[in-house]
């Protein structure tokens, strides 16, 4: 079949064909990576989390900390011990009635900080407010605000532009009750990332170049436009921001434009403006980076620390690792000088992501080999002597940043 031809299917017939081309090896294969997701306990997990995260939002003043442990299927949650007693038992009812529909566990614990106060510090450090600009100079920041579980903010700072070493009078620091440790490193801390030949409706995990054909990020999902329900494609805001790629191609074709009006640089998001009679697939490329395995895209929740999730990055491929820490924020500079806080990002324990991943989904997959959207990739955020995460910004702050609605079978 010619391309020609090809485009002049109907949108749900080449759905089909792209189904259809997937061969048994390569299903197997992208089966066995994507099992690790695939299980009853992460299915209650992303159906949960919605009306856990309303909770949270809601109990600002209480709440601390959640993950889940998939070792024993269990909900962990941490709240402020310092909060109003009514309002911790509040918070307690809460959470154990939403679990409770579940058919799983929940551990319920006190720990002595509030997540909400050492993110507003870790704001405040991150944007260099106040003291901090001469004190931290120009070079990368990253940091997060519990990264560890024990309520300390940890501070990386790349010394570039700062003279000597972080003054210890300062390199562990209490701000406004709150525990914060720096560290530094001498090399970049923050590196922003940017499937081969695709044809429309283009799925997200496909690849994308620049107009000369140099390879810069992956596909990202679809979405509706809320002002009038237009499918729009997307990618990492700084895609551009570092690139300079305002048309995104894919073997040659053009995609999409960068729509700067549905842009948002410290949310790493931005909508595409397809390309004439051009559309984005709902499902999902998985597999390795020259796979054409699909998998219909039926859902996205925001997942907790100690979920699987796995990445389907036009470089890379697909891999499975797991979330490691939220609420990270990562400073780098445009290619035109302007420094950009990117926040709040989800850290993972994935080494394996790789230059030309970014946009690329974070998703997980159900026992029918269904996928599930929960971040768009951003890059590696480093903090020394805590870790190098593969990061991602979560699919309803990317949701809220674009003013769209994920586009969904």
């Amino acid at each position: 079949m010619t391309e020609s031809e090809w485009r002049a299917l109907p949108e749900e017939r080449q759905i089909t064909l792209k189904e259809q081309q997937s061969s048994e090896e390569e299903r197997s294969e992208a089966d066995v990576l994507m099992a690790p997701t695939a299980t009853l306990f992460m299915d209650s997990v992303r159906s949960s989390s919605d009306d856990l995260e309303a909770i949270f939002a809601q109990y600002s003043d209480v709440h601390s900390r959640f993950e889940v442990s998939t070792e024993d299927s269990t909900y962990w949650l941490k709240y402020y011990s310092g909060a109003e007693p009514n309002r911790i038992e509040e918070y307690k009812r809460a959470i154990r009635k939403i679990v409770k529909a579940t058919g799983f566990g929940a551990k319920i614990e006190p720990v002595d900080y509030l997540y909400s106060r050492n993110e507003a510090v870790l704001s405040e450090i991150v944007a260099r407010e106040g003291v901090w600009a001469e004190r931290l100079g120009d070079g990368n920041i990253v940091g997060a605000p519990d990264p560890l579980g024990d309520g300390v903010v940890r501070v990386g700072v790349a010394l570039d532009g700062v003279e000597g070493k972080l003054d210890a009078s300062w390199q562990k620091s209490e701000i406004d009750g709150v525990s914060v440790v720096f560290t530094s490193s001498d090399s970049p801390l923050v590196e922003p990332q940017s499937r081969i030949v695709d044809y429309s409706p283009y799925s997200p995990g496909a690849r994308l170049n620049k107009y000369n054909g140099s390879f810069v990020c992956t596909n990202g999902f679809g979405w509706r436009r809320w002002s009038d329900n237009k499918l729009m494609g997307s990618t990492a805001a700084h895609c551009y921001g570092y690139s300079g790629a305002d048309q995104f191609f894919n073997n040659g074709n053009i995609v999409g434009t960068r729509n700067a009006s549905h842009q948002n640089f410290s949310k790493d998001a931005v909508l595409m403006t397809l390309y004439g009679g051009n559309s984005v697939a709902p499902n999902v490329y998985v597999g390795a980076s020259n796979s054409s395995t699909i998998y219909p895209l039926v859902g996205a929740a925001v997942l907790p620390i100690g979920s699987p999730i796995a990445l389907t990055g036009a470089s890379s491929g697909s891999h499975v690792s797991s979330v490691a820490a939220k609420g990270l924020q990562a400073s780098y500079t445009t290619i035109n000088g302007s420094s950009i806080v990117v926040s709040p990002l989800y850290g993972t324990w994935s080494r394996t992501a790789n230059s030309g991943d970014s946009g690329g989904g974070w998703i997980t997959s159900d026992s029918k080999n269904r996928a599930y959207a929960h971040g768009s990739h951003f890059g590696y955020a480093t903090i020394p002597g805590v870790g190098s995460y593969a990061s991602y910004i979560d699919i309803n702050t990317f949701s809220a940043a674009v003013k769209a609605t994920i586009y969904t079978q």
